[in-house]
């Protein structure tokens, strides 16, 4: 009895529907995502602290009242007017913003964990896709929450931290939208960072095999 179905595009389809679910499941009854989130919250504390010259920011668990999703809390600061109000006494006023790493990170890492392994490659090939696609897709969602910080530091002038033109303002907003508010985009990605990774010129016969 074959398990597994001849037509070669049926059983990539079969390979990524199990690979996804597996993972899925995983992450979610496991201690994968609450690590996740907390190493997402590590790093972010590492690599946003200092934000450009004035800013800090501060990675925190913190629900977001208004979307039970977003369980990560950033912590805008300047730090000359921190430093200030610790010195006098008085309260650092913040900018809170909160974001979700599941939907930054770990989903479209699933994702394209997936597409790998699903992939009629070299299981040599596969192994070490793995941690690149580990790589790229961290740096892709710390992308998006850069992208994030930035603007709500431009957007809140008081903070004296960044002070975008006009122009780039847009720009950002825009590319905010598309890369961060596009639920899309979080699919397309990792469609587009599997296909670029995993594909040599050589696998175009596989390709073709399996699209027929």
């Amino acid at each position: 009895m074959k398990l597994l179905p001849k037509h070669p595009l049926k059983q990539f389809l079969l390979l990524f529907v199990v690979s996804y679910a597996f993972l899925m499941l995983l992450a979610t009854f496991t201690g994968i995502k609450s690590g996740y989130d907390n190493g997402y919250r590590s790093l972010g504390n590492t690599y946003f602290q200092p934000f450009k010259e004035k800013g800090y920011v501060i990675f925190s668990e913190g629900a977001d009242p208004l979307n039970k999703g977003l369980n990560t809390q950033l912590a805008l600061i300047n730090i000359d007017q921190n430093n200030q109000a610790i010195a006098s006494g008085t309260n650092v006023r913040t900018i809170k913003v909160y974001v979700s790493p599941f939907r930054s990170g770990l989903f479209p890492l699933i994702l394209l964990l997936s597409l790998i392994l699903a992939s009629p490659v070299p299981w040599r090939r596969k192994v070490w896709l793995l941690p690149v696609g580990f790589i790229i897709i961290s740096l892709f969602a710390y992308f998006r929450t850069w992208l994030t910080v930035l603007l709500n530091f431009d957007q809140n002038e008081w903070l004296e931290v960044v002070d975008l033109s006009p122009t780039m303002h847009s720009f950002y907003n825009w590319l905010e939208a598309v890369t961060v508010g596009n639920v899309v985009f979080s699919v397309v990605v990792p469609v587009v960072v599997w296909f670029i990774i995993t594909f040599r010129k050589e696998d175009r016969s596989v390709l073709f095999r399996i699209s027929r």
